[in-house]
C-alpha cells in the first residue's frame, strides 16, 4: 500500500502539474502548441511515466495521437485504438472515455480485462494503473487525454479530482482556440466560456501570477512554492479538497499586490529604510483592491489582504489577532515563512530549512497558527517533505 508520505508527495505533484498546464493554456494560441505542453506536465510535475493526447476521428471512430511525452512514449506507436460502440479496441479506458464522455480509472493495468488487447504491449512499459479523461470541443467529444503509472491504484479521489480538472482546462482550450477563430464573436464567447469553466479560472490565475514573476525576477517562482507548501499544509490538516483548492489559488495570488511596488525595492540588495519597509508593507491592502471585484468562490482577496496578520495582532496592514484572521491566511502565513526564509533573495543568501522551521515553531501561537505549524513541522521532519523548486 503506498505511504502517506508518498500519496501526499503524490498529490503535491498532481497540483503543480494542474498549475503548469493551466500556464500552459494561457500561453498557448493553437493546440499543436498546447498539447505537447499539456503531455509534458503529466510526466514532469504530475510525475507520470507517460502521456499522451488522442484525437477521435468522427467518422471512423479510430484514435490518433497527436502528442505524447514520457520514456514510455514508444508505447504509442503503432497502437491501434477505437472509440467505435461493440469494437474489442474500443472497451479500454481510452475508447471508453471518449465514447461515454467520462473518466476511466484503470488501477490495475494488468488484470482488468478492459484492457487485455495492451496488456503485453503494456507489461513491456511497465504499466500498472491508467486513466483516461474526456476532451470535448463545443461539449461533443473531441478525443482524450491518457496517462500511465507504474504503482496499482496510482489514482485515489483526489487524484481523480485533478485530472479532471486537467481536463477541463484542456478542453477550455480548445474551446477557446475555436472562438478565436470567430472574429467578431470571440470575446464574448470567451467571456461565456470563462465563467462556465472551471479551468479557465485556473488559467486566468496562473496568468497573472506569470505577470509577478516577471516583474520580479528574483523571486520568481516564490508563490508557486509557497502554494505547494500551502496546500500540503492543508493536506496534513485534513481539510476538504475544495477549500484546499482555495488555499491553492489564494497561495498563488497572495502577493499580486507588489505590483504596486517599486521594482528597486523588491530588488534591492540592501536592507531597506523604515520609509522604503512601510511602502512595500502596502503590498497586501494593494493585492485585496487588485482582486477584490473578482468572483472567486473562495475569500481569495481577503486572503491577500490577511496573510501578513499574527495571532498576537502584531502583523499587518490591520493589526487582526487570532479569531479574526482566516485559516486559509493563516496556513499561507506559515507557508509564505518558510518558503521565504529558505529561499536565497537579494539581500542574503538561504537560510536554510531548519531555521526557517525554528522560527515557525517559536512563534508558534503568538505569531503563527499552532495547528498550521504542527503541520508544517510534520511535513518536513517526519513525512521528509521537501518544496519542489
Amino acid at each position: 500500500m503506498e505511504s502517506r508520505n508518498a500519496q501526499l508527495v503524490r498529490l503535491t505533484q498532481l497540483y503543480a502539474a494542474l498549475h503548469d498546464c493551466s500556464r500552459a493554456a494561457v500561453g498557448s494560441v493553437s493546440e499543436a502548441e498546447l498539447f505537447p505542453k499539456v503531455c509534458a506536465a503529466a510526466v514532469k510535475a504530475g510525475q507520470m511515466r507517460m502521456c499522451w493526447i488522442g484525437k477521435v476521428d468522427t467518422a471512423s471512430g479510430d484514435v490518433t495521437s497527436v502528442a505524447e511525452y514520457g520514456p514510455g512514449s514508444g508505447y504509442v506507436t503503432g497502437l491501434n485504438i477505437t472509440a467505435t460502440q461493440g469494437h474489442l479496441l474500443s472497451e479500454g479506458p481510452t475508447g471508453s472515455a471518449i465514447r461515454s464522455g467520462r473518466p476511466v480509472w484503470c488501477q490495475d493495468f494488468q488484470n482488468d480485462p478492459s484492457t487485455a488487447p495492451w496488456h503485453e504491449r503494456g507489461a513491456q512499459f511497465g504499466w500498472r494503473s491508467s486513466a483516461a479523461v474526456p476532451l470535448l470541443r463545443n461539449g461533443e467529444p473531441y478525443g482524450a487525454m491518457t496517462v500511465y503509472s507504474e504503482t496499482v491504484n496510482a489514482f485515489d479521489a483526489r487524484a481523480q479530482e485533478l485530472l479532471v480538472d486537467v481536463a477541463l482546462t484542456v478542453s477550455g482550450a480548445i474551446d477557446g482556440f475555436e472562438i478565436a477563430s470567430q472574429k467578431e464573436k470571440a470575446f464574448a464567447e470567451l467571456e461565456r466560456y470563462a465563467k462556465r469553466l472551471h479551468g479557465l479560472t485556473l488559467a486566468t490565475v496562473a496568468l497573472v501570477s506569470s505577470l509577478g514573476e516577471a516583474r520580479d525576477p528574483y523571486t520568481a517562482g516564490h508563490e508557486r512554492r509557497v502554494a505547494v507548501l500551502a496546500v500540503a499544509i492543508a493536506n496534513e490538516m485534513e481539510l476538504e479538497a475544495s477549500r484546499i483548492e482555495g488555499i491553492w489559488v489564494s497561495a498563488t495570488l497572495h502577493d499580486v499586490g507588489k505590483i504596486v511596488v517599486p521594482m528597486e525595492l523588491l530588488a534591492s540588495p540592501a536592507k531597506l529604510s523604515a520609509i522604503q519597509y512601510e511602502l512595500v508593507k502596502t503590498h497586501s491592502s494593494a493585492g485585496f483592491e487588485i482582486l477584490r471585484n473578482v468572483d472567486f468562490p473562495w475569500p481569495v482577496a481577503e486572503v491577500a489582504f490577511q496573510h501578513h496578520e499574527r495571532m498576537d495582532g502584531g502583523g499587518y496592514p490591520r493589526g487582526l489577532r487570532a479569531n479574526d484572521i482566516l485559516l486559509e491566511a493563516k496556513i499561507i502565513a506559515v507557508a509564505d515563512v518558510v518558503e521565504a526564509m529558505s529561499s536565497h533573495r537579494p539581500y542574503r543568501p538561504s537560510l536554510g530549512i531548519a531555521a526557517a522551521l525554528e522560527e515557525i515553531e517559536r512563534g508558534s501561537e503568538t505569531k503563527y497558527d499552532p495547528r498550521s505549524v504542527e503541520a508544517c513541522l510534520r511535513l518536513f521532519r517526519e513525512l521528509e517533505f521537501v518544496i519542489p523548486q
